[in-house]
């Protein structure tokens, strides 16, 4: 078991980077100044189905359908006729789905698709710290609760970005399976833990599990990372 995880270097300077893009913030995370009409549709993972829902103006939600078991190996995922009809918000989410589970070193090169959920369009701690976690933690990073709430503001705050990680309404775009414990231990995950295991290790990671009759809470322990997948990015330091 790993201590907390390393910062890298690039983080020291993300609070002065936020500041410059807070246009592309706003943006990203739309207005609620009319009605929504609420469109759904489903897309094929490796994690079984996942629902998407939003409106024209941005996504609202990605959920896990079913009991989001993993399969052994990546499918082919193509996007459902019903999406390329849909909101381009859905179109655009569907798209970076389909490259972060098929193709993740396309995913920097796609649009993030606006997001349009209701705890994205009024300012509050959680949205402060989905939205660093959105634009500081890429794919082969991880960063501890503790970490996280220093970026966003309050490093005294790691059990209220607990609570933000839960509120989080799309998961895998803002990745809260990055997010670990200063133990080293996996932590949480509103979608199963066989979930945040299986993106972990998609993204470059592994886990070790703990030992039968080990501490209750602790689904697994932080190992480090392994090189760099063919076609992935490199992994992050732990």
């Amino acid at each position: 078991m790993l201590g907390q995880p390393a910062l890298p270097e690039r983080f020291a300077s993300r609070r002065l980077q936020v500041l410059a893009v807070r246009t592309v913030c706003d943006l990203v995370l739309g207005k609620m100044d009319k009605t929504c009409e609420m469109k759904r549709t489903t897309l094929d993972s490796p994690l079984g189905k996942l629902e998407l829902s939003g409106c024209e103006q941005g996504l609202h939600e990605i959920s896990f359908l079913g009991e989001g078991t993993p399969a052994a190996d990546a499918m082919e995922v193509p996007a459902p006729a019903e999406v390329l009809r849909g909101p381009e918000p859905l179109k655009q989410c569907a798209a970076w789905l389909n490259a972060y589970f098929q193709q993740p070193e396309a995913i920097e090169e796609l649009p993030v698709p606006a997001l349009h959920h209701p705890i994205f369009q009024q300012e509050s701690f959680t949205r402060q710290v989905l939205w660093e976690l959105l634009k500081a933690v890429k794919f082969g990073e991880v960063v501890s609760y503790q970490q996280l709430a220093a970026l966003a503001g309050n490093p005294k705050a790691a059990r209220a970005v607990g609570g933000a990680m839960r509120s989080n309404p799309v998961p895998i775009l803002i990745p809260c399976h990055r997010v670990v414990c200063s133990s080293g231990a996996m932590g949480n995950y509103s979608g199963g833990l066989a979930v945040k295991e299986w993106l972990l290790v998609h993204e470059g990671h592994r886990v070790r599990k703990p030992a039968s009759g080990g501490s209750s809470g602790r689904a697994g322990a932080w190992l480090g990372t392994v090189g760099p997948t063919s076609g992935s990015p490199p992994a992050g330091p732990n």
